[in-house]
């Protein structure tokens, strides 16, 4: 390792705040090279734009909430595999998308540099540095790429905390999937907030994701607890292992041991092949333990037992199998209430509480649903496969405010997409649920009927036509193939001459 190396690393590894270690790195090279500043810029690919997470210069640093809209011919080239390490851009140069885009961070006249941040081989994001005008920083290009390394994790760690990190697999390969038994992982929210309170939380993430200690996650149902879990795991050392995500309200109580610790073969009727538990499956890495609090007696015991061996003993085996792993566990119930009522095990109890973390109700945040609400309604309209999203009004932020938000985050997401289907347009109509039921005429519809209804209206105006210039689908701002796919759910018949008697 060179001297620059080194120091360059030593100083932005003590840190996982991008601008500190911007800071930090621009204060070393400015001393070997010309250098007016740094920055950081991640291109979306999916919303073809570019989010800027830091820019540092001599007047400071700045962590930066902005984003543009990339013209085409940029986007084109942010999305090639064929892009170059680096690239030296100078003013004047045939690429004006490149100066609409850059010009965010970089001052008019400017030459900069850009360096592709790599994790495990693959793209993460850009590094871009730049000088006076008139400066001389070809030579700049080669320290980049020498140092860039050390800065990879800072600025993996922001995107993270942003719901950035989506990598980016070169040609020919590709990046394999996380083992885990949770068949919604790859639907787990990114970790986004704007409140105090839950800084204070995600800060008490980063500084348990470092030791090897069991957590406790509280908090009442739909605050994330799942989303902690997931970024405590993604911080820590074991972040290339499984995490595997137990709801342990939903394991049967007569096959929770062979669900939980495995089984061998003919251990009970039907057990035909040997079956490793879900804590082998999480050998290496995390297990959630969600709704721990639903855990009968006997599975605390033998949960007790696990964790105090590192080994479990397979149903109907004779033998222990070691296995490594760390436990999150999670409830929104009161645990030491359960403690003095003989429901739940005390030593249990003590031992998964050692680092106990609270997230807060979602009414106790509400600086957090600007943030949040924008976010949900995006994954909304995809998973709808809208062509168009809606703004949310100031108005309707106002009502999101008033409400108290049982439900929580969840329940946020819940009447966005609800809002979503039943009145389709530009414009967010927010359908808030009262007394459980959906809003609107007619006594309180549930939300198929309500769905229903505006399908079968939208196919009466549209004389039938599913698809093309005038059809239910252009009406309800939805692409062909997914209302075509939630007429045959809803049992909807498709057709013109059928339509009208549905």
């Amino acid at each position: 390792m060179n001297s620059l190396l080194e120091a360059v690393a030593k100083s932005v590894c003590s840190t996982l705040d991008i601008v500190t270690a911007l800071q930090r790195c621009r204060t070393i090279l400015q001393d070997v090279a010309p250098l007016e500043g740094l920055f950081v810029g991640k291109h979306v690919r999916s919303e073809q734009r570019v989010v800027y997470l830091a820019d540092v210069n001599r007047d400071g640093g700045r962590a930066m909430e902005d984003d543009i809209w990339v013209p085409g011919p940029y986007h084109e080239y942010m999305m090639s595999t064929m892009r170059p390490e680096s690239r030296l851009w100078r003013p004047g140069d045939d690429f004006p998308a490149m100066r609409v885009v850059a010009g965010v961070v970089v001052p008019n006249n400017n030459s900069w540099i850009e360096v592709r941040l790599r994790e495990d081989g693959e793209h993460l994001a850009v590094l871009g540095a730049y000088a006076a005008p008139g400066q001389d920083i070809s030579e700049l290009t080669r320290i980049l790429l020498d140092v860039r390394e050390p800065l990879a994790l800072s600025v993996a760690n922001q995107l993270m905390a942003r719901g950035l990190l989506d990598f980016i697999p070169e040609a020919g390969s590709a990046r394999p999937s996380p083992v885990s038994s949770d068949p919604l992982a790859d639907k787990t929210l990114p970790m986004i907030w704007k409140s105090s309170a839950m800084h204070v939380v995600a800060q008490a993430a980063e500084q348990v994701a470092l030791r090897p200690c069991t957590v406790l996650l509280l908090g009442e149902t739909g605050v994330g607890k799942d989303v902690l879990a997931r970024r405590i795991h993604d911080l820590s050392a074991r972040r290339k292992g499984p995490f595997v995500h137990v709801n342990c309200g939903a394991l049967p109580e007569s096959l929770i041991d062979s669900e939980l610790f495995g089984h061998e073969r003919g251990a009970f009727t039907g057990a035909t092949t040997r079956n490793k538990g879900l804590f082998e499956q999480a050998d290496g890495g995390t297990i959630f333990l969600d709704e721990i609090g639903e855990l009968p007696p006997q599975a605390q015991t033998r949960l007790l037992l696990v964790m105090e061996e590192l080994a479990v003993r397979r149903v109907g085996g004779t033998g222990t199998v070691p296995v490594d792993f760390r436990v999150i566990a999670a409830t929104n119930r009161d645990l030491e209430e359960m403690v003095q009522a003989g429901t739940f095990r005390r030593d249990l109890y003590y031992r998964l509480s050692g680092v106990s973390i609270r997230i807060p109700p979602l009414r106790e945040r509400l600086e957090d649903i600007p943030v949040l609400a924008p976010y949900l309604l995006r994954r909304a309209a995809g998973r709808l496969g809208l062509i168009n999203c809606p703004e949310i009004s100031e108005d309707a932020l106002c009502t999101m405010f008033d409400h108290p938000w049982p439900g929580n985050v969840r329940e946020l997401a819940s009447v966005l997409e609800r809002s979503l289907i039943l009145h389709p347009g530009n414009r967010l109509h927010l359908e808030m649920p009262t007394a459980g039921k959906v809003g609107g005429t007619g006594g309180g519809k549930t939300l198929t009927q309500g769905i229903r209804e505006q399908i079968t209206q939208a196919l009466r105006q549209a004389g039938g036509r599913v698809s093309g210039p005038g059809g239910a689908a252009e009406i309800l701002n939805i692409n062909p193939s997914t209302l075509r796919s939630k007429m045959q759910k809803l049992g909807i018949p498709y057709g013109r001459r059928r339509t009208g008697a549905a």
